[in-house]
């Protein structure tokens, strides 16, 4: 952490699947101008294989009182393999262009989350739906 507003965010991550491999490092910026909202931009370039990656990243995150929701996107050239897109021939970079949005909120010991999420990488293009629930349990040997 930077300032109690402003983080930074290291990662690195080694991708050896099939012919595609490569190093995808990422470095990120997390800005929380209150203590509802989160801003967070990103950008991930590979080297050392044949991923040919260099993505950026921008997603907003509000957690309410009542409710919560997040916004984002992705855009740039990308290998199919960093995205695991199952029967994708690997090929030179692709540009990926992503959008994704969702919703939660909470109702007693459990946290629900509906979640979509639409890729369009040159054509092939897939949408996803899916719905979380968390259930939190009591600690564990904690005293009745």
């Amino acid at each position: 952490a930077l300032t109690p507003w402003l983080t930074t965010q290291l990662e690195e991550r080694y991708i050896d699947i099939g012919p595609a491999h490569g190093n995808l490092p990422k470095i990120g910026l997390i800005f929380r101008p209150s203590t509802e909202l989160l801003t967070t931009l990103s950008y991930a370039q590979s080297f050392g294989g044949n991923l040919d990656t260099k993505l950026g990243t921008a997603r907003l995150d509000y957690a309410g009182k009542h409710f919560s929701w997040l916004l984002g996107a992705a855009y740039g050239p990308v290998s199919p393999t960093v995205l695991n897109l199952i029967g994708q021939v690997v090929k030179p970079a692709q540009k990926l262009k992503e959008g994704f949005a969702g919703i939660g909120k909470s109702f007693g010991r459990t946290d629900w989350q509906l979640i979509g999420d639409y890729q369009d990488l040159e054509g092939f293009k897939r949408t996803t739906v899916t719905l979380n629930c968390t259930l939190h349990l009591g600690a564990v040997g904690a005293a009745r």
